[in-house]
């Protein structure tokens, strides 16, 4: 994720199994990497995560190969060019464990969107949640949206001009999907719908995604 001109790599785990703190490195733009202490944290993989109004959310996530519902938020800070985390807290969790789902904010709302509580990466959710945010950055709460249709899990997803694009992903057959649909919020949010676009080129999984803007 970035903020503030700052390119952060957030948790994960390394080739021999061993797990990394949610903000373990960060770095300038055009700097070297410098550790960031992330005090407090739980450490996972395959979580979502996103930042809106000086606060970074990870949800749920995989540690040592079980899906996790929690989602904790920290306030980020910029202090003298390097980046502070202040210790994380524990915001409401989902109903349902699960990872490789996609996380975005926007307009003070956190949209979730698919993933699977399978370890095997099957049955994939088709869940859209919404989590409201409160002026101090809070969840309040998570409440259910329009179902993805097909249920998927490792997509990619930003959130542009106030939609939210989903791109792929495995319908849970270790299969890749192409199609990119997109998330038009209702009047309370909740009541949305979601339309089809053009597709990917090719079929595709575990990629990311990200947004350019110029002025």
């Amino acid at each position: 994720f970035s903020y503030q001109n700052q390119v952060c790599a957030a948790g994960g785990v390394t080739s021999d199994g061993i797990y990394c703190a949610p903000l373990d490195t960060a770095a300038c733009l055009l700097g070297p990497w410098y550790p960031v202490r992330s005090p407090g944290s739980v450490y996972r993989s395959f979580y979502g995560s996103a930042v809106w109004d000086g606060r970074l959310y990870l949800a749920a996530g995989s540690h040592q190969n079980r899906p996790r519902p929690d989602v904790l938020t920290t306030v980020l800070s910029l202090e003298s060019g390097n980046l502070t985390v202040y210790p994380w807290t524990e915001a409401i969790s989902f109903s349902t464990p699960r990872f490789l789902q996609a996380l975005s904010a926007s307009d003070g709302v956190l949209f979730q969107t698919g993933g699977t509580a399978d370890p095997n990466g099957y049955n994939p959710l088709s869940h859209l949640e919404l989590g409201l945010l409160a002026s101090d950055g809070n969840v309040t709460r998570w409440q259910r949206g329009t179902p993805l249709s097909p249920p998927r899990h490792s997509h990619g997803q930003v959130v542009a001009s106030g939609h939210v694009y989903i791109f792929g992903g495995d319908p849970g057959n270790g299969a890749c999907l192409a199609d990119v649909q997109f998330y038009t919020p209702g009047p309370n949010v909740q009541n949305g719908q979601w339309f089809p676009t053009f597709s990917l080129p090719a079929p595709r999984r575990d990629g990311t995604t990200a947004i350019f803007a110029s002025s």
